[in-house]
């Protein structure tokens, strides 16, 4: 589809295109088959500020028209439904403040999102397995001031939740045996 979309935004197509060429097509469709999150991938489209296409400029967001919105996620989809969904996506937790916030309010547009698709997930313990302890860290990098993040005392708290997680017979990630097992290659 052909869209009149500004000089601004035609730079960052071409910029997205790239990308999406280069890091995006071929690498989703094996983090499809894996299971695993493509944080590499989503760092470098948050670096390209690909999550905040929708802020306005004023608030730290490019500004650009719904038209040029539309172009650009296009363009992402065309590599991977998933990632243009993930990306587009990622601004509904804006758009309740961009609408109806504050001033003060609007200054203060920050997110952050995690995704789980469920098309090779079959079973509730599957979903636990991908979800927990994630969404754990995903709360304290979001959650947490960033003078108060410390990595050791997340891992101390991290210890109880798991326990929790133990208690209630749920199914998780266990991310203290895959640190421990990679310490244990790296001495041999």
């Amino acid at each position: 589809m052909a869209y009149l979309i500004s000089e601004e935004a035609k730079d960052l197509l071409q910029d997205v295109h790239e990308f999406c060429e280069n890091e995006v097509k071929e690498q989703c469709k094996a983090y499809d088959v894996s299971g695993e999150w493509p944080k590499e991938i989503y760092d470098k489209a948050i670096e390209m500020q690909l999550h905040s296409l929708e802020v306005p400029e004023e608030y730290g967001g490019p500004g650009l028209s719904r038209v040029d919105v539309a172009a650009l996620i296009e363009e992402m989809a065309i590599a991977d439904a998933g990632f243009a969904t993930t990306i587009s996506a990622s601004g509904l937790g804006t758009k309740p403040v961009l609408i109806a916030g504050n001033e003060e309010q609007k200054k203060h547009i920050i997110g952050a999102q995690a995704n789980l698709w469920t098309e090779y997930i079959t079973t509730t313990e599957h979903v636990e397995y991908m979800v927990l302890p994630r969404m754990a860290a995903l709360a304290e990098v979001q959650w947490t001031q960033l003078e108060k993040k410390d990595y050791t005392n997340f891992t101390t708290r991290l210890a109880g939740l798991i326990g929790l997680y133990r208690r209630d017979g749920l199914n998780y990630r266990e991310p203290f045996r895959q640190q421990a097992d990679s310490t244990a290659t790296e001495k041999k």
